[in-house]
């Protein structure tokens, strides 16, 4: 199957950052969090500006947000197509889209021709693309 340069391009950025993305969400989720901490009640007085307890202040915000949503669905898609990858794509995977190595590394540590990478690329990139609904 061949995909649309542009939709290509999308999932191997989405890959390369998949590990930031996560860091990313955390940080999000973290802030959110932090940002709602002095939403506390003493006694009868409240320094609670909205209605409602933090707790239900801070998941309505996660909930709602857009980059934590969007983030948090890359997330999910990625792992559930690692899932569908056999062992030899997941290590060009993980060499490829984290290590920083260059191609010709790649293709030396692998022990794998320039075409089967190129290939195997494209079948990674396919699946991902899939589970992403791009595709």
């Amino acid at each position: 199957m061949k995909i649309d340069k542009a939709i290509f391009r999308y999932v191997e950025h989405e890959l390369y950052n998949y590990e930031n993305t996560k860091k990313e969400l955390e940080e999000m989720k973290l802030d959110i969090a932090e940002a709602v901490v002095g939403n506390i009640q003493y006694d009868n007085y409240s320094i609670n500006k909205n209605p409602g307890s933090s707790t239900e202040t801070a998941a309505t915000k996660l909930i709602t947000n857009k980059a934590i949503i969007r983030a948090t669905k890359t997330i999910k898609d990625i792992e559930k197509a690692k899932k569908q990858i056999d062992e030899e794509k997941l290590e060009l995977l993980n060499i490829k889209y984290n290590s920083g190595m260059t191609k010709q590394q790649i293709l030396k540590k692998l022990n794998i021709s320039e075409r089967t990478y190129f290939r195997w690329r494209s079948e990674i990139v396919e699946i991902v693309a899939e589970e992403m609904g791009l595709i």
